[in-house]
């Protein structure tokens, strides 16, 4: 039996991450100085937006003060990752499911309008990724078709109706 010998250094320490596609990625280092300096210049820093609806807020409300939270984070933090988790107090009907506004807050702005603009949602009916780039171009503030309109000095850069969240 021979032994082969070489004259590279020995790699032990690993850097693991998951690529843009999902798939798993590994880059070996010669110390773990080299493996933490990758670690951190791969994996940015993401902003973790959680928001409690209660019962006493509407489908507005709710919808006004997640779109805040998004814009804000976008401000605080440029172009960083975000994920959203919502938790919903009351809004309950008789069988026990959300009633018609926090369903449609989850169903339909969440995903249908406001997804664009995170990484990921998790809310109490499902957990969704975003499978396109992030945007960044958040709102300040969103203004819905059952209001009265806003103000005229106020820039509209997109409208959304009911029929589009689906």
């Amino acid at each position: 039996m021979s032994v082969h010998k070489t004259n590279r250094k020995a790699k032990p320490f690993v850097a693991r991450w998951r690529d843009k596609d999902g798939k798993h990625r590994s880059r070996s280092f010669t110390t773990r100085e080299e493996a933490e300096a990758f670690d951190r210049q791969q994996l940015k820093k993401s902003n973790a937006l959680y928001h409690v609806v209660y019962k006493h807020e509407t489908f507005e409300q709710a919808a006004r003060a997640l779109v805040d939270l998004v814009a804000f984070s976008q401000r605080e933090s440029p172009g960083a990752p975000r994920a959203l988790f919502l938790d919903i107090e009351g809004h309950r009907n008789s069988e026990a499911g959300f009633d018609h506004d926090m369903f449609e807050l989850q169903k339909e702005f969440l995903i249908g309008y406001l997804l664009q603009f995170v990484t990921e949602i998790r809310t109490p009916l499902y957990h969704v990724r975003n499978n396109k780039e992030q945007r960044d171009d958040v709102p300040e503030d969103v203004y819905f078709e059952s209001q009265e309109p806003p103000p005229p000095n106020v820039e509209i850069r997109e409208v959304v109706r009911g029929d589009d969240l689906a």
